[in-house]
């Protein structure tokens, strides 16, 4: 063999090689990550197909799910909108969650292994059980007084935030933030008017769910 088909040989057996430890690179580490990515249409429908946990505060639902007749079998809504979104955050179909929706996103979701019993009692039964309920610290008496006196206050100022803490514990009581938004249309199943609440330019994408 001459010099050029060896060289071209050499060429071609390193570009295999690294073709190889890249395949392995990504099925062998980062198969969890694009598996579990925000932007994987498959796990959104799979992780859609059950109802998200409830968020709570004094036993009232500050984000749910209601069921759907679309492909995506669960909307996520926020009841109190704008007063309790800067803690809450919100779940949109293309993107990542915010706030309290993306810190405990595994256990809303089911996929934590806290609920490791519930899904292995699934397996036998069938059923299709939601995921675990997040209940915050936050006094709601005290948030909608804080929120109320902070968008109604004497100065007129647009922007502030205002945080109420116990002092025993260090649990967080109430926590406002102004400007605030409604949630609702940024969980919205059509992607186009989400992306249109989220920007005020207009928006180009089709929704796949609704």
């Amino acid at each position: 063999m001459n010099a050029p088909l060896r060289k071209a040989g050499v060429v071609i057996l390193v570009l295999f090689g690294l073709l190889f430890a890249n395949l392995n690179w990504v099925q062998a580490y980062k198969a969890d990550e694009y598996r579990n990515s925000d932007y994987n249409g498959r796990v959104l429908v799979a992780e859609y197909s059950r109802a998200r946990g409830v968020i709570e505060a004094d036993g009232e639902p500050l984000a749910e799910s209601k069921a759907t007749d679309g492909t995506l079998k669960y909307l996520r809504v926020y009841p109190d909108k704008q007063p309790y979104a800067p803690v809450v955050g919100y779940k949109p179909v293309n993107g990542a969650a915010v706030g309290i929706e993306r810190s405990e996103d595994e256990f809303l979701a089911g996929t934590s292994d806290k609920l490791f019993a519930d899904r292995l009692s699934d397996m036998f039964t069938g059923d299709n059980t939601g995921g675990g309920n997040v209940v915050l610290t936050i006094n709601t008496r005290a948030q909608e007084v804080a929120w109320k006196e902070m968008v109604n206050n004497e100065r007129g100022v647009k922007r502030g935030a205002a945080v109420a803490i116990d002092p025993r514990t260090g649990a967080i009581q109430a926590m406002v933030s102004m400007p605030s938004y409604d949630p609702n249309p940024l969980a919205s199943h059509d992607t186009k008017a989400a992306q249109a609440a989220w920007s005020p330019r207009p928006a180009c994408r089709r929704s796949r769910w609704s």
